[in-house]
């Protein structure tokens, strides 16, 4: 899957959890949580996915990327422990 991200977007999330959004680059699906961010009205379908890059569960938030088999980026950082917590009393 192609992950396209803004290059602004991607310095801020950086700056702010430490993780470029190119990381999700190496997310795997296979293991990953999934489901639409429906707070509020954000203009456009919305997700949050928790799962593993690596051995350290993210999160990521994307939407549709401009073609089928893309993704854009929005935000990814490390889990925190209690989304650590509930992942693994999922899985």
């Amino acid at each position: 899957m192609e992950i396209e991200f803004d290059p602004i977007k991607n310095e801020a999330n950086v700056a702010k959890h430490g993780v470029s959004l190119r990381a999700a680059e190496g997310f795997d699906w296979d293991t990953a949580f999934e489901r639409e961010d429906d707070r509020f009205d954000y203009g456009e379908a919305r997700f949050v996915a928790m799962g593993l890059i690596g051995n350290r569960l993210h999160v990521l938030v994307f939407t549709e990327g401009t073609h089928e088999d893309a993704i854009r980026a929005i935000s990814l950082r490390l889990a925190e422990k209690h989304e650590v917590r509930f992942y693994y009393g999922q899985v």
